[in-house]
């Protein structure tokens, strides 16, 4: 999406697709995907067959939540930080964990 997006502009290569996306209030792709499967899970939430809303559980004992750099669509249920996303993991949760006490002692 965001050659796309570049070749369509023709943006110069100094450009950073975030400066891109967010100078054309355009989502990325992983924002869309986000916002769609929330909608999708609450609706799973509410769904009047029982076995369908067992399935919006965040995790399931078949499927555990650690994986080495695997992405399942649960994984978007938690919260979102696009610009960190790059991080390892170890000082991802570490940084979440600092927001966490920030926010919870305002």
């Amino acid at each position: 999406m965001s050659k796309t997006l570049r070749t369509i502009l023709d943006a110069p290569w100094y450009v950073s697709n975030h400066t891109l996306h967010t100078d054309l209030n355009i989502p990325t792709v992983r924002q869309v995907l986000h916002e769609k499967f929330k909608t999708f899970h609450s609706k799973l939430e509410t769904h009047h067959n029982p076995r369908v809303s067992s399935l919006s559980s965040s995790t399931h004992p078949l499927n555990p939540p650690r994986r080495l750099k695997r992405r399942w669509p649960r994984d978007l249920l938690v919260e979102y930080y696009p610009f960190f996303s790059a991080l390892p993991i170890r000082g991802y949760h570490q940084w979440v964990a600092s927001l966490n006490k920030l926010f919870t002692s305002l």
